[in-house]
């Protein structure tokens, strides 16, 4: 049975440490800069003596691509004295449980480190980057669990995480457009349709990052009108007018498939459900 988030207790330590505490869950969740980890561990030895959890590393190179590192550990003093990323962190997010009878034991662990290498997975774009590969994560080891609550309490966690630093995720975490289209393997593009005014529009679907290619001279909705084109997209949009109707000058790559549909349609709409196949299946069934 999941639990209601009815009470969550914030907090900052020393002016840079960042404290969530999730009373109902029995969870903490702590958001420092790697230069101040050993001050966090001594803050919290007695949590991290109890429980193990679930971490995330995040760095910036020297081109300015960021990178992310996920991990989990049921020791974090014995897992960051040794590990071989914690160099190149700035950012650190810690998660474990307060609750030593009902502490994160390695099936929920596993099941939450894969949930969020999965997410990560499916957003870098051409300056996001992912060290760990979700492949590496066997669900098949990991014990029967309850995965419907998990996934509930990982939702929980990354609305969290996102009030300790919004932009944790990427910096353009409300980024619509990618730049360019990093999985430009032809293999992992489908055609897909939608219909605007009687007409049906053809596009590409991404199947790797869930992205939506829209051609040069695609049929697009006034844009003058569209009240639901955000400022990024105006930026990068030009268009050309044919009678009463606008395309595409140019091609763009949509992150996400409601932003290209609301674009098309100039209505809010949800793009898993606007698009479809050949064989008019809606895209949704790549969803996970």
């Amino acid at each position: 049975m999941i639990k209601n988030i009815e009470k969550i207790e914030i907090q900052e330590i020393n002016g840079h440490i960042k404290v969530i505490n999730i009373n109902t869950l029995s969870m903490k969740i702590l958001k420092f800069k790697k230069t101040n980890l050993d001050e966090v561990l001594e803050i919290f030895n007695s949590d991290f003596q109890r429980s193990g959890g679930v971490y995330l590393f995040k760095w910036e190179d020297e081109k300015g691509n960021l990178w992310y590192y996920i991990g989990e550990t049921d020791n974090f003093f014995k897992r960051f004295n040794n590990h071989e990323k914690i160099a190149k962190a700035k950012d650190i997010i810690m998660i474990l449980s307060t609750d030593i009878l009902n502490a994160f034991d390695y099936s929920k662990r596993k099941y939450f480190e894969y949930l969020f290498i999965d997410k990560l997975d499916k957003q870098i774009s051409n300056r996001i980057y992912l060290e760990n590969n979700k492949r590496n994560t066997d669900l098949s080891k990991i014990e029967s669990i309850d995965t419907y609550t998990i996934k509930y309490y990982f939702q929980t966690m990354l609305r969290l995480i996102l009030i300790l630093d919004s932009k944790f995720f990427q910096s353009d975490q409300d980024a619509e457009i990618y730049e360019n289209d990093k999985f430009n393997d032809s293999n992992e593009k489908i055609k897909v349709f939608i219909k605007y005014k009687n007409e049906v529009i053809e596009c590409f679907f991404n199947k790797v990052n869930h992205s939506i290619i829209l051609n040069k001279n695609t049929l697009i909705s006034d844009p003058n009108q569209n009240k639901y084109i955000s400022n990024e997209v105006s930026k990068n949009l030009k268009t050309i007018k044919k009678g009463n109707k606008f395309y595409l000058e140019n091609e763009l790559i949509f992150k996400n498939p409601s932003a290209a549909a609301n674009l098309i349609t100039g209505v809010s709409s949800n793009g898993w459900i606007k698009f479809y196949l050949e064989n008019y299946e809606k895209i949704d069934i790549f969803r996970s």
